[in-house]
């Protein structure tokens, strides 16, 4: 897999790879905490209570400020699927991109905009449940920031892909 490197020319940075053996109950999500108690973020909020939580929190005015997003940014690709996406990503992505809420990409296609990785507050569904007993890839892309008012210290950040099965 290629390194991001700035450019919206790597399709397969990462990639979750799941057999045929289950079935998904809903439709997986893409999120951020500060470590693994998964306890909700503080937007905003310097150093914060776990040891990722300068990252996930963000702070303002580096990560935006209304809303204040995260320094983890991530891409996902709209398909789960058995082949690597034929491009790379779409959009520009910048330490204050993200939007509250959950976003999903469309069909076949890479999210418009980068989100934000923070818990609950800004995270990213799958666009579909994938089918049942079904071989499938999940591809994604990370990007991670820094910013003079991010405390510093060994940061440990949890990525989450969450996910239910039958």
């Amino acid at each position: 897999m290629g390194t991001y490197d700035g450019t919206n020319g790597k399709a397969n940075q990462f990639c979750i790879d799941y057999d045929a053996v289950g079935t998904y109950a809903a439709a997986p999500t893409f999120s951020a905490f500060g470590d693994n108690t998964h306890a909700a973020p503080s937007a905003g909020t310097q150093p914060g209570a776990q040891s990722g939580s300068p990252i996930v929190n963000g702070q303002n005015p580096d990560t935006g400020t209304s809303p204040i997003t995260s320094y983890l940014k991530l891409n996902e690709y709209g398909d789960d699927q058995t082949a690597n996406p034929a491009a790379g990503t779409t959009g520009t992505v910048t330490v204050t991109s993200g939007t509250a809420g959950s976003v999903s990409p469309g069909a076949a296609a890479w999210l418009a905009n980068w989100q934000s990785m923070q818990g609950a507050i800004e995270l990213v569904t799958h666009r579909r449940t994938p089918a049942a007993t079904t071989a499938g890839k999940i591809f994604f892309v990370l990007a991670l920031f820094t910013g003079p008012g991010m405390s510093l210290g060994t940061l440990l950040p949890v990525l989450t892909f969450t996910y239910s099965f039958v």
